[in-house]
């Protein structure tokens, strides 16, 4: 069963691949990005703390069909998570100077009243205050709302914001991201390592999956 476990993992780094080694940047909004990585370790929660955790006499009366309830368990509890989150916009694959630079200029289009202070940006009439947080050597920043919802953050004024950033960033060229590359070795690994172990336990998965369905 390991090997069902270690295709979504494998996903998640072929996606990770892809959005750092395209010749744009890549704009996801913080659900999106926390619902993907919360997909990519939905098997390493399942085979590790999910198998330790759920009582074995479910199993044993469930059977298989037991892991689809655990599965739904982890997909709710994910949701409550990403609702506790304050608004976030993660940006992939975009030099930190570029994307500063871009940045300020949106903001000042979208907002002549828009003010920076450091790693802050301010745009008073949209309600949509933020700091960025960089990561260098993959690229990567992550836009975090200086606070929840309410009458310094408006949903609608973000939902602009993240439209104007994804126009922004596809009429952007970068140069490819190296890291590209280790992501995409390790969807590889993880994804021939998985085949691999399906066809040793061919049966038991089929027998598993037999057992889950009703």
């Amino acid at each position: 069963m390991l090997s069902l476990f270690l295709f979504p993992l494998a996903f998640y780094f072929f996606l990770l691949a892809w959005f750092n080694g395209r010749g744009t940047p890549t704009v996801v909004s913080g659900i999106s990005d926390l619902m993907l990585l919360a997909w990519g370790l939905v098997g390493v929660f399942l085979y590790g703390p999910g198998k330790l955790l759920i009582p074995l006499n479910v199993l044993t009366f469930w059977g298989g069909t037991a892991w689809i309830f655990w599965a739904a368990f982890y997909v709710i509890a994910c949701f409550l998570v990403v609702l506790k989150f304050r608004r976030r916009i993660v940006v992939y694959n975009c030099p930190q100077a570029l994307l500063e630079t871009k940045l300020l200029e949106m903001a000042k289009t979208l907002d002549p009243a828009a003010q920076s202070l450091g790693n802050s940006i301010s745009l008073p009439n949209l309600r949509v205050q933020f700091f960025v947080e960089t990561t260098p050597l993959f690229r990567n920043a992550v836009l975090s709302a200086t606070g929840p919802l309410g009458p310094l953050q408006r949903e609608d004024g973000w939902n602009r914001f993240q439209n104007e950033i994804g126009k922004t960033c596809r009429s952007l060229s970068v140069p490819f991201n190296p890291v590209a590359v280790l992501f995409f070795a390790a969807a590889v690994i993880l994804g021939v390592s998985g085949t691999i172990l399906l066809l040793y336990d061919y049966v038991d998965v089929v027998e598993a999956v037999h057992d889950s369905l009703p």
